[in-house]
């Protein structure tokens, strides 16, 4: 390869040679338009490509060594030198070898070295002398060629490709692109080079070292994708940011050509509008005329000669001349000064003629040789034609403004310049001073054959950016315009060396960055296969070891290893521990076969055992034997046998294991196993096993013994037939969480083979490790006997939590019914008073019955919640419930929404029930706002029947709450949402809501319960979810009839009159105190009243025989009452007391006569029911007012 390659790039220079002695360039360059190769690139391939094939020869001889040598060492330093000479413009004629090289491609001049291929030279020499042979201890400088051929591989993987495309890198740049003939030798040669280098940095002698180079290729594959990377991007944003730069500069040059060509325009505009200010003036051509006919009239010539003066000191003109008909100035201003030019007089002559006024372009006065303009303008004496009266020439000097505001730039600039030109025949005339070049307006030209001359271009009509030449030979770019109306044009240009100097820095920083980049790349490939080698070398040397350990470990070894042959059955090598084991020496074993070891085999039978190994349909032997040592003693060993392929032949290896002590472990564990199992035998908790099917595997005696079946019957079972029915759903969900969690704990119910439900409480593990099929472990306790004792228990105790709170709720009900009793006695007393003030036909009677009616209705309202607290007795009597139902119903259609739908339905044979009508109202209340709650909408229907119905025994049956007999029954059904199981079972304990907190106490159903049962009655409910439900409460039949509804609304006789008595009356409640006061005053009685316990008793100790009876309250701050009593039964034992509470308890009732109370009364009282009882026990005869009624709520205790 590396013969061919070189031979390749030797070919391509001795081709591009010829090509260049032929004429021939197409040799040189491939194609049109294509930069040859140059001849001095030629004859250093042609020295490189041959200093390669001589260095590929074997064995290399000193003379080949030594070319190679001196060619690349002379080759390294003119690359070198031509690489700065190149990149700065400068070209040696001397590179052309002789050769005619005349011309340029894309505006490189052909037949000199680029910049860039004197870098791929200079890359070639550097690896070529890199990669000569060194000492093997150096091996960097073989790697350090390998990477510089690489960097020239990669440049020509950059170049050629663009060359393939279409699009050649580096045409039109600042300096000379490598052809593609050299970047195709320099493909050949970098190959050449990198087929030098390779052996010697990765020498293939070493098997070992070849396998660590085997992932060079790979690497060095993506190192030249990352270095054609690197360089593409590079060249691409150098290209694209050349574009750019290219586009601002002649933005700037076309921005400076367009401003002034509009300068000048409007320079050329303003003198042209100066000249129409003379133009077809009568008034001054008719001055004129008097002055050229009248010459000695010298007013009118004064007066003409301040006329123009003003004209030219105004316009700033050089100089104005007044010429007559004849072209003789016959007046100038200044008037000493540089005559006129020649030319101009011509001029003026055809100006007479023409009548027109004419711009004479730059001239040169040869009176002192410099440069003007004139503008020249005609005197029209008649306006209908004729020869003009005479001319008018303004001078213009250009020094004076208009070069100045040519050579102006806006920009700072080294060789910017503006340059006005005109064509001159065939040639074209520079009209201003140049930058660098003095005087050479009028007198510098350029011939039009001179095209490459950007004043050429300019004079030919080319317009826009264009680069070239200037008039010193010096590459420019410039912007080129015509100027409009004249015959002048206008080139914006620079030199070509500032235009590119910028983008050469960045060319020159891209360069650098790439180097940079391509050196982190290479360096980042070469860290990577040093880390790969050293990885290698590192797991060799590890591999080593771990040999070197292990087969000490074998020859170490406690147990025996044997390695025999297959045909002797010899022994070739034994280890420590089986002459350990036999004793025997190592060199007595060699003696030895395995036969001499086994007894129990023969040479026929071990040969037959082994067949299977040599056959190769098993790879081991695993069997259990004995050895027999020297001294003749056996012990049990496990044989692993197997036949190994080694480098040179087949073995025997065997592997020994000492089982003694694992057959007297295996001995104590079948001990263990026998205790273990009748241990589970005798358990009393049910110990199992099952697969996660839940197909039972053992059971033990006590499974046995408590679910009735056999153990046969058991061992075919699965869980799920053990299972209660209510239990199987959840049967996958047990087993799921075994085979996710390994563990399970809860209770199971099971169902024995009598039907008794049983509970067990199990704690089941997976045993997965040593078995082919996962087994669940389980062991379970029945706690079915414990279980009902505890439930017992919590009913227990849930009855003592209710009962405790039912005593606070009655504590909290007899404190709200005390304040409220005070208030309600002073509200009813006083409006007894007030009816009995007014007198029956006063129009206030009647509010006078709503305020007592309404005062009833809230003194039964403390009665309830005193019942509800069990704080007080409520007394019933026979009723009819259909009044009170539609009292009821009135109430709650005029409470409930108007979605809401209320119903009744009364059957004729209700009968009447022993009933305080006033709690029967309440369950009405109740149980129908619980089914406005229930509606969930507030709309929807609520139907309520009153009727009677007979249940016999059966029917009673059907509900444990029942009893056969005669009922009143009272439903309140709903079409709301109904109520699952689990809410009907606790849907009349105390405080359960399903409502949010906040929207119910659960007191509601509670208290009708507590109602109904202290009726004597049943409550029943039947619900479902969506379906509604209806509540069914059924009253006993009264056996007595009600009361007559005469005797209900006869009317309370008066109250007759006391014997003035002396009554003393205590009350914490001022305002009772003062109602009392007055009411039994009006009945006749003397009252003391007081609202302090002390006070009273210092009234009844100072005169105890004053008093006839004492009336006090029982709950009082201080003293109560029962101490009241208390200490005036020891001041005075006949005294009468009578005591007044809101809730009388049986504890009242029991303590109060022991205290010398004579009577308890309700509180409120009515008139009637105080009055009567301080009458009886005042000493008034019952007869006098046998037409009171004693109350019911009164209790007599005397």
């Amino acid at each position: 390869m590396i013969r061919t390659c070189g031979a390749v790039a030797a070919a391509a220079g001795l081709i591009a040679l010829l090509g260049w002695a032929l004429g021939f360039l197409f040799l040189a360059s491939l194609g049109p338009g294509k930069i040859p190769m140059a001849p001095s690139t030629a004859v250093l391939f042609v020295l490189y490509g041959v200093a390669a094939v001589l260095r590929a020869r074997l064995p290399l001889c000193a003379g080949a060594y030594w070319l190679g040598v001196v060619a690349h060492c002379a080759g390294a330093p003119v690359a070198l030198l031509l690489f700065f000479l190149s990149y700065h413009g400068i070209y040696l004629d001397a590179e052309q070898l002789g050769f005619a090289a005349v011309g340029a491609v894309g505006g490189a001049p052909i037949g000199h070295m680029s910049p860039v291929t004197a870098l791929g030279f200079l890359l070639a020499s550097l690896s070529f002398l890199a990669a000569l042979p060194s000492s093997s201890h150096r091996p960097w400088r073989a790697v350090a060629a390998s990477i510089l051929a690489c960097l020239l591989l990669a440049a020509c993987f950059v170049l050629l490709p663009a060359y393939l495309y279409g699009t050649p890198l580096l045409y039109g740049g600042s300096f000379i692109p490598p052809a593609a003939t050299t970047s195709m030798a320099f493909a050949a040669l970098g190959v050449a080079l990198l087929a030098l280098a390779g052996p010697q940095a990765w020498p293939r002698g070493d098997p070992d070292a070849a396998a660590a180079t085997r992932p060079v290729p790979v690497l060095f594959l993506v190192f030249i994708l990352l270095a054609v990377g690197i360089i593409t991007a590079g060249y691409l944003y150098s290209r694209t940011y050349e574009a750019q730069y290219r586009v601002e500069v002649g933005r700037q040059l076309a921005s400076v050509a367009e401003l002034k060509v509009g300068e000048l325009v409007r320079y050329r505009k303003e003198r042209l509008e100066d000249g129409s200010v003379l133009l077809g003036n009568t008034a001054f051509a008719a001055l004129v005329r008097r002055v050229f006919d009248n010459p000695t009239d010298s007013e009118t010539h004064a007066q003409l000669q301040v006329w123009l003066g003003k004209l030219q000191e105004h316009f700033e003109y050089n100089r104005l001349f007044l010429l007559d008909a004849h072209g003789a100035v016959r007046i100038a201003i200044p008037e000493t000064g540089v005559p006129i030019a020649s030319v101009v007089s011509q001029r003026a002559a055809e100006v007479l003629q023409s009548r027109q006024m004419v711009f004479q372009d730059f001239h040169r006065n040869e009176h002192d040789q410099r440069v003007y303009l004139t503008l020249l303008i005609p005197i029209l004496g008649r306006p209908d034609g004729g020869r003009a009266l005479g001319v008018v020439a303004l001078r213009i000097d250009p020094e004076t403004y208009l070069y100045l505001l040519i050579s102006r730039w806006p920009t700072p600039s080294e060789t910017a310049e503006t340059l006005l030109i005109r064509r001159d025949g065939s040639s074209a005339l520079f009209l201003n001073d140049l930058r660098f070049k003095k005087n050479t307006a009028l007198t510098l030209s350029v011939p039009l054959e001179r095209q490459d001359v950007l004043a050429v271009k300019a004079v030919l009509g080319q317009e826009g950016m264009v680069e070239g030449v200037d008039y010193r030979g010096v590459p420019v770019i410039g912007n080129l315009r015509a100027v409009p109306d004249s015959p002048w044009f206008l080139v914006a240009r620079m030199d070509a060396s500032e235009v590119y100097t910028p983008l050469r820095e960045r060319m020159w920083m891209m360069i650098v960055l790439v180097a940079v980049l391509l050196a982190g790349a290479g360096a980042g490939v070469g860290a990577v296969w040093r880390q790969q080698r050293a990885q290698f070398y590192r797991e060799r040397y590890e591999a080593e070891r771990e040999h070197n350990w292990l087969r000490d470990v074998i020859a170490r070894s406690l147990n025996e290893v044997y390695v025999f042959d297959p045909e002797t059955l010899r022994f070739s090598f034994v280890n420590a521990g089986a002459c350990r084991n036999l004793g025997y020496t190592p060199d007595e074993l060699a003696r030895l076969t395995p036969l001499d070891l086994k007894p129990e085999f023969t040479e026929e039978a071990f040969r037959a055992m082994v067949a299977p190994l040599r056959s190769g349909e098993r790879e081991v032997l695993v069997f259990e034997t004995v050895h027999r040592r020297k001294d003749g003693s056996d012990y049990p060993v496990e044989v692993h046998l197997q036949l190994v392929d080694t480098a040179a032949e087949r073995v025997f290896l065997a592997v020994i294991n000492d089982i003694a002590e694992r057959k007297r472990a295996e001995a104590a564990l079948q001990g263990s196993e026998d205790r273990y199992r009748d241990l589970v035998e005798h358990s009393h908790d049910l110990i199992c096993t099952h697969d996660l099917k839940g197909n039972l595997l053992s059971v033990n005696e006590a499974a046995v013994r408590v679910t009735g079946y056999s153990r046969d019957t058991l061992l075919r079972m699965n869980l799920a037939d053990l299972l209660d029915p209510r239990q199987r759903a959840g049967l996958q969900a047990y087993l799921g969480e075994m085979e996710e969690r390994g563990c399970a704990r809860g209770i199971m119910r099971i169902q024995t083979a009598g039907g008794e439900a049983r509970l067990w409480e199990y704690d089941n593990t997976l045993r997965a490790e040593g078995a082919e099929v996962p087994i669940v472990r389980g062991m379970a306790h029945d706690i079915t006997d414990s279980r009902r004792a505890e439930q017992q228990r919590r009913a227990l105790e849930a009855q003592l939590h209710v009962a405790h709170k039912m005593e606070a709720l009655g504590t909290l009900a007899a404190g709200i019914a005390h304040d409220f009793n005070n208030i309600l006695g002073a509200i009813i007393g006083n409006a007894e008073l007030a009816r009995q003030d007014v007198g029956p036909s006063h129009p206030a009677i009647e509010s006078l019955s709503e305020i007592r009616k309404a005062s009833q209705r809230a003194k039964d309202l403390v009665q309830r919640i005193l019942a509800f607290g069990r704080q007080q007795q409520q007394p019933q009597e026979v009723i009819a419930l259909r009044p009170t139902v539609e009292e009821t119903v009135a109430l709650l259609r005029a409470t409930l929404p108007a979605g809401v739908e209320l119903s009744t339905t009364f059957g004729a044979d209700t009968p009447t029930v022993l009933a305080d009508s006033t709690q029967i109202h309440q369950v009405m209340i109740n149980l129908c706002t619980n089914a406005w709650h229930a509606l969930d909408g507030g709309s929807g229907r609520i139907d309520i029947r009153l009727d009677g119905v007979t249940l016999d025994a059966q029917a009673a049956r059907a509900d444990t709450k029942l009893w056969p007999g005669r009922f009143a029954r009272l439903t309140v059904a709903d079409n709301g949402a109904g109520m699952d199981a689990a809410t009907l079972e606790r849907i009349f304990d105390p405080f359960f809501t399903t409502k949010p907190v906040g929207q119910g106490t659960g007191l509601g159903l509670s208290v009708v319960h507590g109602i109904i049962e202290a009726h004597g009655g049943a409550i029943t409910v039947t619900s479902q979810p969506g379906k509604g439900t209806i509540f069914s409460v059924f009253f006993p039949a009264a056996t007595a009839p009600p009361p007559s509804a005469a005797r209900e609304g006869a009317a309370a006789e008066p109250l007759p009159a006391a014997g003035g008595q002396h009554v003393l009356y205590l009350d914490d409640e001022e305002s009772l105190v003062f109602l009392v006061t007055r009411l039994l005053k009006r009945l006749g009685y003397r009252v003391s009243g007081y609202t302090r316990a002390e006070e009273a008793l210092a009234a009844v100790r100072a005169d105890p025989g004053q008093f006839d009876l004492v009336v006090t309250d029982l709950s009082m701050p201080g003293m109560s009452g029962l101490e009241v009593a208390r200490e005036l039964s020891r001041l005075r034992p006949d005294l009468p007391v009578v005591l007044a509470s809101g809730y009388i308890t049986e504890e009242l009732r029991a303590a109060a006569p022991e205290v010398g109370v004579r009577q308890l009364i309700y509180k409120p009282n009515t008139v009637e029911e105080l009055c009567l009882a301080v009458q009886r026990l005042a000493g008034v005869p019952k007869e006098s007012h046998g037409g009171l009624r004693a109350s019911h709520g009164n209790d007599s205790l005397g």
